[in-house]
């Protein structure tokens, strides 16, 4: 882990949690003051009921006018208070985004280059990537790719990958009822709800690679990556060997290479890598010294559906 990168991580660890907390908390504070309010006017109505004439309409003026502090409660809770941290969770998603940008630059300068000569000038022992996987929904609320799909998918990326010494270290496989489609690559693509949201579900700060399975892809592209962002968008048709041509755009390999049978190919049909692409990879922000204690791929995502009739969501 580079030394900005790694500052950034804790930092944005910090303030993410920080931002959790307050959202319970004010979730916690809004939802039990309502329900006091609730619990107020019943019992008002009630002794209003046994109050007689002309004190039982000023009881039930009273209980009208708590109703009203409590819709302007709810309302405040809702569209002021709840709104606010949303912005702040959002200013802060642009403001790491920039952070990224800043710690690319520093680390290039002050310990990639001499890392990527190291790279090349000498054998290097097997490194890992950590990475999760969160399947979206259809139009019509059933997963975009199965489960067996997706495992499929991480042994074929370890395949390409394992002429570099590298290895996918899947750490889960998650359904989420929620339908994205029409995801924006472009530069534009920034300014989305879909680059937010996926800054919001993302698995890691800057120590793993989150893959997201969604329902389309804006344009001919079946894949998406916005360097230096540490999350991948992937269409269910996408290319076997897209989880790797994604990372390498993420490894700063921005450009694409001519030889059709190389991953970085704009196709993303190939399969194989140079030894340069290779170490570039290799010296990314996403690798790591293998943890021997992981888990198999077989373990993971065991209980997820293996069919798209079967992971279907439900009410229950």
């Amino acid at each position: 882990m580079l030394v900005c990168q790694l500052i950034l991580n804790i930092i944005s660890t910090v303030v993410r949690t920080i931002i959790l907390v307050v959202r319970l908390v004010v979730e916690t504070v809004c939802s039990w003051v309502s329900s006091i309010i609730t619990t107020v006017v019943e019992v008002m109505r009630k002794v209003c009921r046994w109050l007689p004439w002309p004190l039982n309409k000023l009881c039930n003026w009273v209980a009208d006018l708590v109703e009203v502090v409590q819709v302007v409660w709810d309302w405040v809770c809702e569209e002021v208070i709840k709104k606010i941290i949303d912005y702040i969770e959002v200013f802060w998603i642009y403001v790491e985004y920039a952070l990224q940008w800043v710690c690319w630059f520093i680390d290039w300068v002050l310990f990639k280059w001499w890392r990527l000569l190291l790279c090349l000038w000498t054998k290097q022992a097997e490194r890992c990537i950590k990475v999760c996987v969160k399947v979206t929904v259809d139009s019509r609320g059933v997963p975009v790719i199965t489960n067996d799909e997706v495992l499929a998918r991480i042994a074929k990326s370890n395949e390409i990958l394992e002429q570099c010494n590298l290895k996918l270290e899947l750490q889960s496989i998650e359904f989420v009822d929620q339908h994205i489609e029409n995801v924006s690559c472009s530069a534009g693509g920034i300014f989305s709800e879909h680059f937010i949201w996926f800054n919001r579900e993302k698995c890691f700060n800057g120590d793993g690679l989150t893959v997201f399975y969604v329902d389309s892809i804006s344009g001919s592209s079946d894949g998406c990556s916005i360097p230096p962002s540490d999350w991948i968008a992937l269409e269910s048709g996408s290319n076997v060997g897209d989880i790797v041509h994604e990372l390498g755009h993420l490894s700063d390999l921005f450009g694409h290479h001519d030889d059709p049978n190389n991953v970085m190919h704009a196709s993303g049909a190939g399969t194989e890598l140079t030894k340069t692409q290779c170490c570039m990879i290799r010296i990314s922000k996403f690798s790591r010294a293998c943890n021997r204690y992981s888990r198999s791929l077989k373990t993971i995502g065991h209980d997820a559906p293996e069919s798209a009739e079967e992971s279907k969501p439900t009410d229950e």
